[in-house]
């Protein structure tokens, strides 16, 4: 009888954590969902759910690096820079299969996201590490500079946004402020 309790209780606990997930991934369903109710997806919050380093040589002379950080390794100057999973990033530009977002402020710090082709029915928004031709690389172009790209999880981060923003449906939402007796 008590372990019949202990395993409601847990599972009413797992139902409760699952329940108060308040990010969702950014897929195709997601982005018609919130275009159709006219949604500017410039004006959402986006978030990213892995870290990933950014990595570049750089000569000893130009080791003064103004941003990110510079690690000496096997006898050479890397400058890195991490974006690390749940930072905040803003859309600066929509096009019909990709977004381009920016974690930072600044020139030349934008990140493009799009589902990628080879996950199939798994079309969650990811970040591009491919040339123009669409061939993965393992580098981006940030910040004027090609880097490379050190993956913390086996993949590149993948963009999430806040769930209230799909389950709402149209209209807006306001709270009665209520009335008070004279």
């Amino acid at each position: 009888m008590k372990s019949y309790s202990k395993i409601l209780m847990l599972l009413i606990v797992v139902v409760a954590v699952a329940s108060c997930n308040k990010k969702i991934y950014f897929t195709s369903d997601v982005r018609n969902k919130i275009e159709s109710k006219n949604i500017d997806l410039k004006k959402l919050q986006y978030f990213v759910d892995n870290d990933v380093l950014f990595s570049r040589e750089v000569s000893s002379d130009t080791a003064r690096i103004s941003a990110g950080n510079i690690v000496f390794q096997n006898g050479k100057y890397y400058h890195t820079v991490s974006l690390r999973g749940n930072t905040k990033g803003v859309c600066t530009a929509v096009y019909p299969d990709r977004l381009t977002l920016s974690f930072e402020s600044g020139n030349n710090k934008n990140i493009v996201f799009t589902i990628p082709k080879s996950l199939g029915s798994y079309d969650v928004y990811q970040m591009v590490d491919a040339d123009i031709y669409g061939n993965a690389t393992g580098t981006i172009f940030y910040d004027g500079q090609v880097y490379n790209l050190v993956v913390k999880n086996g993949y590149l981060p993948r963009l999430m946004i806040r769930k209230r923003l799909v389950e709402r449906e149209g209209g807006s939402d306001r709270t009665m402020k209520g009335l008070k007796v004279k």
